[in-house]
């Protein structure tokens, strides 16, 4: 089994209790096949970066899980057919010890001092650095490092 991370956001318009119901039916799902919630965190209502679907505002909610790969699609799936959330991401998080992250994880979430905002900061930081990591760099400005002249060469 491998370990994912999904964020999805459901629209503004929904209660907490039913945005929670949302993320319960989607955690059954992946009970149901066989696998394993880790960590969930319901971040609340927050404003969007740009306008979705005529939405200004959405409830975010994040949920780390062990899963087959062979579910990752029937899952994104379900998500897809659910009307009430607008935007999702599943990402296999891949690192060498699933359990070394599942406890600094659990770590974070007994963290009571921290806000809903260190979290969202948190997990945002950790998903730019995977990116990092994979050695995906975005040039602001149009100049080439000096290591891309000396393979040019």
């Amino acid at each position: 089994m491998k370990l994912y991370e999904m964020i999805f956001v459901a629209k503004n318009e929904l209660a907490e209790e039913q945005v929670n119901s949302i993320a319960t039916s989607f955690s059954d799902f992946v009970k149901g096949h066989g696998g394993e919630i880790k960590f969930e965190h319901y971040f609340g209502t927050r404003s969007l970066a740009y306008e979705i679907q005529k939405n200004k505002k959405g409830h975010y909610y994040l949920m780390h899980f062990l899963a087959e790969p062979s579910i990752i699609a029937e899952l994104d799936r379900n998500i897809r057919l659910n009307e009430s959330v607008i935007r999702h991401i599943i990402v296999n998080i891949e690192e060498s010890n699933p359990d070394e992250v599942i406890a600094m994880l659990t770590i974070k979430d007994r963290d009571t001092d921290a806000s809903d905002d260190d979290l969202l900061d948190e997990e945002i930081g950790s998903v730019a650095a995977s990116v990092a990591d994979t050695g995906y760099r975005q040039k602001v400005s149009g100049e080439a490092d000096e290591s891309e002249e000396d393979v040019k060469e």
